[in-house]
């Protein structure tokens, strides 16, 4: 899971203040009454309600689909067990055609073993994409209450005010806002498309 990170363009600006400051802010007096805020998105995300609804439910579901796979695991067992068996017993042709059989079976089982892998990881940064959104749209609603003009990401910060740190009242508002993720599989074309797009990527 990626979380944004603006840290080159805060290192940017910390750079350009330190080199240009006395210029700029002599040219510029007026970018002092600049209102702006920090926000520690990596706290926030890590703190969130929603967040924490989200690996209990992953736990549940990889969980299922470990016992599913278990008892074709246990099956496909027995089917190798029996192909040796016959190995004996039947001729060169039939066993070989049995043997085949038996290979595809079990290259079914790791196909639906990796889609579901697919399906749970999927599942997963749905669930955590829908509270960073849920992150920003509050940011955005705190920004404009107080008439932010610039909201800085708290990391990469060397050291700030705590009066200029908005974080407590995003994650309260966020708690309340979005207290809980249900985490929903995909269905299987979406599993593909899914998959799809993170080659290209």
């Amino acid at each position: 899971m990626k979380i944004p990170n603006a840290n080159l363009i805060v290192l940017l600006v910390c750079s350009l203040a330190v080199t240009t400051g006395p210029v700029i802010a002599q040219q510029n007096s007026p970018s002092a009454n600049v209102k702006f805020a920090v926000v520690n998105f990596q706290k926030i995300f890590r703190e969130a309600a929603a967040t924490r609804s989200v690996a209990p439910q992953i736990a549940k579901l990889k969980k299922s689909f470990e016992v599913q796979f278990k008892d074709f695991q246990t099956k496909l067992q027995a089917a190798e067990r029996d192909l040796k068996n016959q190995r004996t017993i039947l001729s060169p042709e039939p066993y070989a055609q049995k043997q085949e059989a038996f290979k595809k079976q079990v290259n079914g089982v790791q196909r639906n073993v990796q889609a579901a892998q697919r399906m749970v990881g999927l599942a997963q940064d749905d669930a955590y994409k829908s509270v960073r959104q849920a992150f920003y749209r509050i940011t955005q609603e705190v920004a404009k209450e107080r008439s932010l003009e610039v909201v800085f990401p708290r990391s990469g910060l060397i050291h700030v005010d705590a009066k200029y740190d908005i974080s407590d009242e995003v994650l309260k508002r966020l708690n309340k806002v979005l207290p809980s993720v249900k985490v929903k599989l995909p269905t299987a074309g979406e599993g593909q498309a899914g998959a799809s797009s993170r080659k290209k990527k």
